[in-house]
């Protein structure tokens, strides 16, 4: 019950933080204009759960009781790393050491640093050059040479559509600055 009750207070918090950054994300226009759907009839953490590269993701959003938030409806825009990423982390932000649970609060502010609400096609996130993430904090995005970057973290391929957002593939795990670790406020970028 207690466990029931922590996710829903999560997805609230989640949900609720969207409309603050929602403005500047909104849209779900493809390139040419058309509102994008969902090829796949899956969810973001049903894409997720299904795709062998995801695995440390999987078990990192089991670990911060975050699967269920990926399950509503959203929508979501998610910059999901691969296991190779995760593998580079170091010290305090290792998948071993994040999956502790008194680092719960550290994973899941590494966690919401990938989340955007709204759903970023690719058109708009090769145009923008800063999201905000569902805690109000800033990604930096760049665009050379065709090639996408958050926080420096490329972009690896087309979006992965989902029925309540987008996922794209980074090769790197977004860390929010040590001073923005569990806080909603404003952040600086971690390149």
């Amino acid at each position: 019950m207690h466990k029931t009750l922590k996710m829903i207070a999560l997805a609230g918090l989640l949900l609720a933080s969207a409309p603050l950054a929602f403005a500047q994300n909104a849209g779900t226009a493809g390139s040419n204009g058309q509102r994008t759907t969902a090829r796949s009839g899956r969810t973001l953490a049903q894409l997720v759960a299904a795709d062998p590269r995801f695995s440390k993701l999987k078990a990192a959003l089991a670990a911060a009781d975050m699967t269920a938030v990926l399950e509503t409806p959203g929508p979501f825009t998610v910059f999901a790393p691969t296991d190779s990423a995760f593998n580079r982390l170091q010290g305090e932000n290792t998948m071993e050491n994040l999956s502790k649970i008194e680092n719960k609060d550290r994973l899941l502010s590494i966690l919401r640093y990938h989340i955007v609400p709204g759903r970023v096609s690719a058109a708009q996130l090769g145009s923008t050059k800063v999201l905000k993430t569902v805690e109000t904090q800033e990604l930096a995005v760049r665009r050379a040479n065709d090639q996408v970057t958050v926080n420096g973290a490329r972009v690896s391929q087309p979006a992965l559509p989902a029925t309540n957002g987008v996922i794209y593939v980074v090769d790197q795990v977004l860390v929010p600055d040590e001073g923005q670790m569990g806080n909603s406020g404003g952040s600086k970028n971690d390149e």
